[in-house]
């Protein structure tokens, strides 16, 4: 349906609530010229001058995100922008709190109301929410897992973080601080692969070793926390414990007792060969050893001259 008037902008809007927040989205703006003007007027969106308000442009960026999955499913508070998205928002993925502050960027208030701009990026979480109802969704901010941090605690990292922040040193014991630090270089070192420099706060991990490792294709800086805490396991807990390589039976234990057997202990071809020789050699040497005992026939000629000289 075209929009015509002011009359049907609030038509479209939400009247059953009347909280601030509502009040706000109401408040007129004047779209400036640029894609996403464009992009609103392809939807019949605005008013002769390029107005409308909050609550007609975002649902048609919502849909617009949610028609075409263009979000992590396995992180879904980032926006994964698609060519059109990116040319409104200036950037190839966000954070789903970044979207007001992108957007206001795009609009000037109608009226001289001093407040209006300001007020209007009053919007909550809960109406971003891009993922549907019926689909279970991890926490994606750092503040649940904050609490659960424990700096002087010791942990072991999952075998895929430690083969990539430590390849030499498997099963290290660390810190939460020191797999952040070691995150944090990793990080840094790729920085002109993971980032889009209009906005460093998201890293673009999809073609990355660390998307396969945290499972994501992107993450916000504030989620990085909640990453980590996924990839430590607590030194001594059940679950280290289960991961260990397993004991061999005769000294685990739980086992029975082993009878130990004393086994004839059987020669082989080899030690009876070099037996044999090492005889053959004895008895050559011996006529040595026992020429006192050998009567003249026995011995040679100088021998002989010897034992009767003497």
């Amino acid at each position: 349906k075209m929009i015509k008037d002011v009359g049907d902008l609030k038509a479209a809007t939400t009247t059953t609530h009347t909280t601030n927040a509502t009040v706000q989205k109401n408040v007129l703006y004047r779209v400036k010229p640029g894609p996403l003007r464009s992009y609103l007027q392809e939807k019949n969106a605005l008013l002769p001058g390029g107005i409308t308000i909050l609550d007609i442009i975002l649902p048609l960026i919502k849909n617009t995100i949610v028609k075409g999955k263009h979000y992590d499913e396995a992180n879904p508070e980032i926006v994964l922008c698609s060519q059109q998205l990116e040319n409104i928002f200036g950037m190839k993925a966000f954070h789903l709190e970044q979207l007001m502050p992108a957007l206001v960027k795009c609009l000037a208030p109608a009226r001289d109301d001093a407040a209006g701009i300001s007020q209007g990026i009053n919007v909550g979480m809960d109406e971003l929410k891009i993922v549907p109802p019926a689909t279970e969704c991890m926490p994606t901010t750092s503040k649940p897992a904050a609490a659960k941090i424990n700096k002087d605690k010791l942990y072991t990292m999952s075998a895929k973080l430690n083969w990539l922040l430590l390849p030499s040193t498997p099963n290290k014991v660390v810190t939460f601080k020191e797999v952040a630090d070691l995150l944090s270089k990793y990080i840094i070192a790729r920085k002109d692969h993971l980032f889009d420099a209009r906005n460093i706060l998201v890293a673009l991990v999809e073609r990355d070793p660390l998307g396969e490792v945290f499972g994501v294709k992107a993450f916000h800086r504030k989620q990085t926390s909640h990453f980590i805490c996924q990839q430590l396991t607590p030194v001594g807990s059940k679950e280290q414990e289960d991961v260990k390589p397993p004991v061999p039976a005769m000294v685990a234990a739980d086992s029975e007792p082993v009878e130990v057997v004393n086994e004839v202990r059987r020669i082989t071809i080899a030690e009876l060969c070099s037996a044999k020789i090492a005889a053959d050699e004895e008895g050559r040497r011996s006529p040595k050893r026992c020429a006192d005992s050998m009567d003249d026939s026995e011995l040679p000629v100088k021998k002989r001259l010897v034992r009767h000289t003497i």
